[in-house]
């Protein structure tokens, strides 16, 4: 998986504090997109949540899928374990089933497995998880997504792209033909 970095480097960018930050990754399959930001920063974190169905269970290395491990990162460094949890649930489980605030939320190549609705449903709870003056990363597949395939239920086109920027507050978008990666702060209540 390729990560972008200019995305990691302006998130890194836009987070305003510098200790204790905590970032939920729902969907987060293998967790490559928590990794970079971790070895990309200076900020201390309190905590690292990736949270994923386990249906594609040879990607996580770990017996017991529901214990917390420690996973190697690379260059024998690894996460400390009592700052990253892997979570095997159901994304929408896991949202409805937590009050905890997190500085973070990352829904990077996940969404297209949802119907529309569905997704702005899981938008609008992960943005109540948020504390406030914090982020929300998604990437979702674009029309040309080159990775289609029959799990496929929702893409990004420019309709739906609209329909988003009334709906929350985008600050930052990189819009290709294959994807979008945007993050959204500041929730804006509609009815």
């Amino acid at each position: 998986m390729v990560i972008e970095v200019s995305m990691v480097d302006l998130i890194l960018h836009r987070l305003n504090s510098n200790t204790n930050l905590s970032i939920l990754d729902l969907g987060c399959g293998e967790g490559n997109f928590l990794f970079s930001l971790y070895d990309k920063s200076t900020f201390q974190f309190a905590k690292l949540i990736g949270v994923d169905s386990g249906k594609d269970e040879h990607r996580i290395p770990s017996n017991d899928l529901n214990k917390d491990y420690e996973i190697n990162v690379g260059y024998d460094r690894k996460l400390d374990r009592k700052i990253f949890h892997y979570i095997s649930k159901d994304l929408n489980d896991y949202i409805n089933s937590i009050d905890d605030k997190f500085d973070l939320i990352i829904l990077s190549n996940v969404l297209h497995f949802f119907e529309w609705e569905y997704v702005l449903r899981i938008l609008d709870r992960s943005l109540r998880l948020l504390k406030s003056e914090s982020l929300l990363y998604m990437k979702m597949a674009g029309e040309k997504h080159p990775y289609k395939d029959e799990r496929d239920k929702t893409v990004l086109n420019k309709t739906k792209y609209d329909l988003l920027k009334d709906r929350f507050e985008l600050i930052e978008c990189i819009e290709r033909e294959e994807s979008y990666e945007i993050l959204i702060s500041n929730y804006i209540m509609s009815e």
